[in-house]
């Protein structure tokens, strides 16, 4: 069995093992539990599978156990700071083997528990933040929170902590009334959770609000995250964390409440990186133990509501009273995490007479409170994931790519991109499918901090397959990209014939490689290639409801081919008015930029260095090419230079942009619109390229470009454009022109048909 699937499998036994020994651990069985012969079918793989690793010295398989070894705070066992260490060393080697820490993250745990850690805060005059931590006891996970806010916030503004100490027993008065920069307030007598958090509310200077529980760490990005979400949305009134349990698993996703005022911790004891968990959305309410508000809602809606005095509930009313009486909107931000040891205060089973009992008690409270709108707006049947949905109004857009949009990378990836921005500007809602299944970043979190809702892999394909499948009934259209992935899943449209399918050919496939046989002398191989993909498109053509082209030629050739439901989508292009400060003499050498994994940009390198730079290097000797664009080959990388500058990729490319003074684009076959030469219109540089890097943009020779044929031409064209500031102008002038058409604001207003799809 191959490494991957070996280690797959033993993730998904072991989540299968911790989902039910962890339930059952919330629940009062033991730390030995795991031993029951109920967990044998998952206990036997899973030892073999570690010892077999182990063998094999895998640095992965043995670095967990070599940290078992080091450790000395055991936030997972009952005794976190043992007496005897040693013990408890082989007691988490033993429950590791096992795979109870299949989930456990220690890098979450650095310098908590640390007791040389110098707590101090800074106490600012006009905060952005006011964090409210009410206490009750349980010093050592107060600081262990406080020592985790120091270790993570970024400071990327002032804070304020409120610490409210409900009347504690133990040292946390005297503790943390004498850490530098903190608020502390002693409550004269025991209050509860509720009243607490109200009395220290009525202090709080912040322009938000922070509810945080005192047993909770906070990660990286944990605050900032629910700040820049509530920013950007005037229409939101609260937002909440991604808790999750200290071993791990999740332990709730936003909170769902039914018809009869009961609740639901959505995800509960689930993988925590499963797709439907990871993406914001709006929700019935978010847990109080981090939940961000703004300080004028807070007041607006008088806080927390009394009624449910001392605790429990008063987190959901709160929402309630942000959706239902202000308008406003509850969002779950899973990009802020944080971990919570559940029921250090107030127990995890309901007994008489604890706090938790009053989870009972106010139950019915809320029930009396909210009776019309939990009648009107919430569901009846406990159906979670049609819960977790139900605010999604929107039409449903699934996008199909091989991968997550690396705009800056590719062209059609960079079409996507801007064509995802339209679609939500359109007002649909967005879950994209990249069928490889990687979650490569930045672009993951690109689309996350659009709201756009992506599938991935958190284990394996099986998993990303499953996802898919979960989503595709609440699924309205498909905007289905290259004919592979086409061809992969047209399954979905005869299995869900409601969904409508768009097939977005990027470009004519079968069209680029029959240009590439001609040119390259007719290789048998290529020409197989060519029929077959010809086939395979024309066929995937006539079964989608639209089939998109990148232009109007295309369009054409699939006209005359029979196909008849065709609309045409370009590349998208907005202009750079940055780059019109620089001028001709400002300028010098040229400039050449693409996705080297696209065999056309090989060729026009090549081309480019072989036949047309030594021709331009007759004349002007000292005119450099800069070649720009990710994952050169060695074939290009040996091209380089003091004269051909080869950089690979580069993150930002405006300033080769706005030094260059000519683009030179030799493309010799390819098919669709090149991302190339509307990239150099944005950016108003004037160009040289050929008949096929001109094609489908509808510019006109010696006015917005120029072109050329032959080497002998293209270096003449070179030279001409490179001398001559006139002329260089003049196609600088008429690039806007050139793209209008291609702007965001035109696209979208070509898009109209995609609504009449779903009518």
């Amino acid at each position: 069995m191959k490494k991957p699937l070996l280690d797959n499998f033993n993730k998904r036994i072991s989540l299968s093992l911790c989902t039910t020994y962890f339930r059952k651990r919330e629940n009062g069985k033991s730390e030995w539990y795991i031993l029951h012969f109920r967990f044998w079918q998952y206990l036997i793989p899973r030892v073999l599978i570690e010892l077999i690793s182990l063998l094999l010295l895998r640095k992965e398989t043995i670095q967990p156990y070599k940290s078992c070894l080091n450790q000395s705070f055991f936030p997972l066992q009952k005794d976190q700071n043992p007496a005897n260490p040693t013990k408890a060393r082989i007691k988490e080697l033993l429950l590791t083997l096992l795979g109870t820490r299949s989930f456990y993250k220690k890098e979450n745990f650095n310098n908590i528990n640390n007791t040389h850690f110098a707590l101090r805060f800074v106490s600012e005059e006009k905060p952005k933040v006011s964090i409210i931590i009410p206490v009750y006891n349980q010093l050592k996970f107060t600081l262990n929170c406080l020592i985790s806010i120091q270790e993570n916030f970024s400071k990327k503004f002032p804070i304020e902590l409120i610490v409210i100490d409900d009347c504690s027993t133990d040292l946390t008065q005297e503790t943390i009334s004498a850490i530098e920069g903190i608020n502390y307030i002693r409550n004269e007598e025991n209050l509860g959770f509720l009243r607490s958090c109200r009395k220290a509310a009525l202090t709080a200077k912040g322009t938000y609000l922070c509810f945080l529980n005192n047993d909770t760490i906070t990660l990286s990005n944990w605050l900032e995250s629910l700040v820049k979400t509530i920013e950007t949305d005037e229409t939101i009134g609260i937002v909440g964390s991604k808790l999750l349990y200290p071993y791990g698993l999740l332990q709730e996703a936003g909170g769902l409440i039914f018809a009869d005022a009961s609740g639901s911790n959505y995800g509960r004891y689930n993988h925590p990186d499963t797709p439907k968990y990871n993406y914001q959305r709006q929700t019935d309410y978010c847990s109080g133990c981090s939940l961000l508000v703004r300080n004028t809602d807070y007041e607006k809606l008088g806080g927390f509501d009394d009624r449910y005095t001392p605790a429990y509930y008063e987190d959901t009313d709160l929402c309630f009273s942000v959706q239902y009486k202000l308008g406003k909107k509850v969002i779950y931000q899973p990009q802020s995490e944080l971990i919570h040891f559940e029921g250090v205060s107030s127990g995890k089973q309901i007994k008489a007479n604890n706090v938790k009992s009053y989870q009972a008690v106010n139950r019915f409270k809320f029930l009396e409170k909210w009776k019309l709108e939990l009648e009107e707006n919430h569901q009846k049947q406990k159906q979670l994931d049609d819960s977790a949905r139900k605010y999604i109004k929107k039409p449903v857009l699934l996008v199909m790519d091989n991968a997550l949009p690396a705009f800056d990378k590719e062209s059609g990836a960079n079409r996507i991109f801007h064509l995802l921005k339209i679609f939500l500007d359109k007002g649909y809602h967005i879950i994209y499918y990249p069928t490889k299944g990687h979650k490569t970043e930045p672009y993951y979190s690109h689309l996350h901090d659009l709201s756009i809702e992506v599938l991935y892999e958190h284990i394996g394909h099986k998993e990303l397959h499953t996802s898919l499948k979960a989503i595709l009934p609440y699924v309205n259209l498909v905007w289905a990209c290259r004919p592979e992935i086409n061809r992969k899943y047209i399954f979905i449209k005869e299995q869900f014939p409601r969904i409508k399918w768009i097939y977005d050919t990027v470009d004519l496939h079968y069209l680029r490689f029959e240009r590439e046989n001609e040119l390259l002398g007719g290789n048998r191989k290529t020409a197989r290639k060519a029929r077959r993909y010809k086939k395979m498109e024309l066929r995937l053509a006539e079964i989608a409801d639209v089939t998109v082209t990148v232009t109007e030629q295309e369009k054409t050739i699939l006209q005359e081919k029979g196909i008849s439901t065709l609309q045409v989508v370009p590349n998208i292009h907005a202009t750079h008015a940055s780059s019109l400060e620089m001028g001709f003499d400002d300028r010098q050498h040229l400039l050449f930029i693409g996705g080297f994994k696209h065999r056309p940009n090989v060729d026009a390198v090549k081309w480019l260095c072989h036949e047309i730079m030594p021709k331009i290097w007759q004349q002007t000797a000292d005119i450099k090419l800069y070649v720009v664009g990710s994952h050169p080959p060695e074939e290009l990388l040996s091209l380089a230079n003091e004269r051909v500058i080869v950089t690979g990729y580069v993150p930002d490319v405006t300033p080769y942009f706005n030094q260059s003074r000519v683009f030179v684009a030799p493309l010799r076959y390819g098919a669709g619109m090149k991302g190339k030469i509307g990239q150099s219109l944005e950016y108003a540089l004037p160009i040289v390229t050929t008949e096929i890097g001109a094609e489908g943009m509808h510019l006109t020779n010696n006015k917005e470009i120029l072109l050329a044929h032959t080497a002998e031409e293209f270096a003449t064209q070179t030279l001409r454009l490179y001398s001559d500031s006139n002329l260089w102008y003049q196609l600088r002038n008429n690039a806007e022109e050139a793209i209008a058409d291609k702007s965001p604001k035109s696209v979208k207003e070509s898009l109209k048909w995609m609504d009449y799809l779903i009518l």
